[in-house]
């Protein structure tokens, strides 16, 4: 009787030493390197999607085409995984002429520097915003920080209650050289 069941037994064993050396007695994998948060960095940062415009307060006419592009989410904090290498700044331009007329502009203005520089902003960005009232710069700024493959995360700025930046992240921005200035078309300027 015990012979008749010896293969059913030998290969219950079988299948438990495979579950243990799958589970337990397997060495464990290194863990992967953490990947950026998916929805949080973006493959093409610009200054002319809806929130950057929001946040400065403008509005893409009706008349220009918009990008295609992923939400932007603004982030307290860099995701993990993330190294930034370089900012993206965009702010409320001048005006711009062309053939059909004239437009308020948004401006962006790509920086760079020393990786000591860049970290600067970084640990600037994760400061809390002033207490002072209406210290720093009132003018409305959004600001994408960028990996060496062109990738940004939309960081949240600390500013006061004014809406002005505060002087760190400021200073930290007045460290890197800006390695690219355009203006792009936002809104047509009505005829008086």
């Amino acid at each position: 009787m015990l012979r008749r069941h010896r293969p059913l037994a030998a290969a219950a064993v079988a299948a438990c030493t495979v579950g243990v050396l799958a589970g337990c007695g397997a060495t464990p994998a290194a863990p992967e390197p953490a990947s950026p948060t998916p929805g949080i960095v973006v493959d093409q940062p610009q200054c002319r999607i809806p929130e950057v415009l929001a946040d400065l307060g403008l509005r893409l006419d009706a008349g220009l085409v918009a990008t295609p592009h992923p939400a932007a989410p603004v982030v307290d904090v860099t995701p993990t995984g993330f190294t930034a290498v370089g900012v993206l700044e965009c702010a409320v331009g001048g005006r711009m002429r062309d053939g059909s007329g004239t437009w308020t502009a948004v401006t962006a203005t790509s920086r760079d520097g020393a990786p000591d520089d860049v970290a600067a902003v970084v640990a600037a960005l994760a400061e809390p915003a002033p207490t002072e009232s209406c210290d720093g710069d009132a003018a409305p700024l959004a600001l994408w920080l960028l990996d060496a493959m062109g990738r940004g995360v939309r960081m949240r700025l600390p500013v006061d209650e004014c809406g002005g930046l505060s002087r760190s992240v400021r200073d930290a921005l007045d460290r890197l050289t800006a390695t690219g200035i355009r203006d792009e078309p936002v809104a047509r300027v009505p005829l008086p």
